[in-house]
C-alpha cells in the first residue's frame, strides 16, 4: 500500500463538507416541515452522511450538555473518514486501471 495522496484527500474532504452541509440544512428543513422533493432527497442523503460515528455513538451526542461541540465534530469526523475511503477507492480503481494497460 502506498502513501496516501493528500491533493484527492483535500478535494474529497471539500466536496463531502459542501454535501454534508447542504445535507445538513435539507435535513434540518425536512424536520421543520418542510417536506418537498428537495428536502426528502437531502434528508435522505443526510442519513448516509452522518453514518459512522453518529449513528454508533448516538447515546454520547445526544446529550445536552456536549451535543452543541459533539455533533459537528462527528460531522467533521465522518467528512475525513469518507474522503480517506474516497481516496483509498480511487487509489485502487487506478491500480486496477495500471494494471490492464500493462497487460
Amino acid at each position: 500500500m502506498r502513501s496516501i495522496n493528500w491533493k484527492i484527500v483535500f478535494f474529497a474532504s471539500v466536496l463531502f463538507a459542501v454535501l454534508t452541509i447542504d445535507s445538513f440544512l435539507g435535513a434540518w428543513s425536512y424536520d421543520e416541515g418542510h417536506h418537498g422533493r428537495t428536502e426528502t432527497i437531502q434528508n435522505d442523503i443526510f442519513l448516509v452522511m452522518r453514518f459512522p460515528v453518529h449513528t454508533l455513538f448516538w447515546n454520547y451526542i445526544s446529550k445536552d450538555s456536549v451535543s452543541a461541540i459533539v455533533y459537528p465534530l462527528g460531522l467533521l469526523v465522518n467528512v475525513i473518514f469518507y474522503a480517506l475511503l474516497f481516496e483509498r477507492i480511487f487509489y485502487v480503481l487506478a491500480k486496477i486501471k495500471r494494471a490492464k494497460t500493462t497487460q
